[in-house]
């Protein structure tokens, strides 16, 4: 189950975006879980990167995709 990206926000400087995600699924091993973090979109290469972590700042989440 893919987790909906709730908010992204441009950041005042270059192509980064504030992000916040929910992971929202019995399925997933750390279940129902809020995070936030930075995305960034390179368009030469057509790539997504994000990071983001859980409020506790106990875990990260590293997503890369290629559109």
């Amino acid at each position: 189950m893919a987790a909906p990206l709730l908010g992204e926000y441009p950041r005042p400087n270059g192509k980064a975006y504030s992000i916040t995600l929910n992971f929202n699924s019995s399925a997933c091993i750390n279940g129902t879980v809020f995070t936030s973090g930075y995305a960034y979109f390179n368009a030469a290469t057509r790539q997504l990167y994000s990071v983001t972590r859980n409020s506790s700042n106990n875990d990260a989440f590293v997503f890369i995709g290629n559109k």
